[in-house]
């Protein structure tokens, strides 16, 4: 099972060499306001993941501040539920 999620992504220095990425859902221009990637909306209505990364990963993988990204969450093929 995976779902995925229409983001965009914030950049903050969390010192000590590390930046905390925080994606949110992007349902809005940033720009104008308007409503975008609206079929999304419908089945993923809010979205928030932040996470801990060093510096040199933000460096190397170019990632700046409102850049959109689309998020792919999978369950793990090999977990069994618990009881099953």
């Amino acid at each position: 099972m995976a779902f995925t999620a229409k983001t965009r992504v914030e950049v903050a220095d969390a010192g000590d060499g590390q930046a905390k990425l925080t994606f949110t859902a992007n349902y809005t221009d940033p720009d104008t306001g308007e409503r975008v990637n609206q079929e999304w909306a419908k089945y993923t209505p809010g979205f928030s993941l932040s996470m801990w990364v060093l510096n040199e990963v933000v460096e190397a993988n170019k990632i700046e501040s409102g850049q959109p990204y689309t998020l792919t969450l999978a369950a793990d093929e090999d977990y069994t539920p618990k009881g099953a």
